[in-house]
């Protein structure tokens, strides 16, 4: 986790040291602004959007784990209350919660997928970045 909150801080301090460094060049030259803003679109546009795909990426990651973390301990406060009133269904009751604990743990891994797909293989990567 804390590798995905380094990695948003870093794409976000890039789009902001970049727009200082816009406003640095604009503000020594003799051009107009809206010169250095036509020149330098590139720039910002490729700040922008891989900052807002970190922070996308870091949104997809956060919001998932967490739900999946309430709905893991949901379970399992579930199946102890289950054990502690009737400890003879302890072994089925094991497995099942197991199995629940899986599924629940699988919708974190695509949270973590689509965290991936943002941060590597971003499919609106051609429509923004022309």
């Amino acid at each position: 986790m804390v590798k995905y909150l380094i990695s948003i801080f870093t794409f976000l301090s890039a789009s902001v040291f970049s727009i200082k460094a816009f406003a640095a060049k604009a503000a020594n030259s003799a051009m107009p602004v809206h010169h250095h803003i036509v020149n330098n679109s590139a720039l910002l546009s490729k700040s922008l959007f891989f900052g807002l795909s970190a922070l996308g990426g870091g949104l997809a990651i956060g919001l998932g784990v967490i739900g999946a973390g309430v709905g893991m301990g949901n379970a399992v406060r579930g199946a102890l209350e289950s054990m502690g009133r009737n400890p003879g269904m302890e072994k089925k009751l094991i497995v099942w919660m197991i199995t629940g604990m899986a599924i629940m743990e699988s919708l974190a891994l695509y949270a973590l997928l689509i965290t991936f797909i943002l941060f590597y293989a971003n499919p609106f990567k051609g429509i923004f970045l022309k």
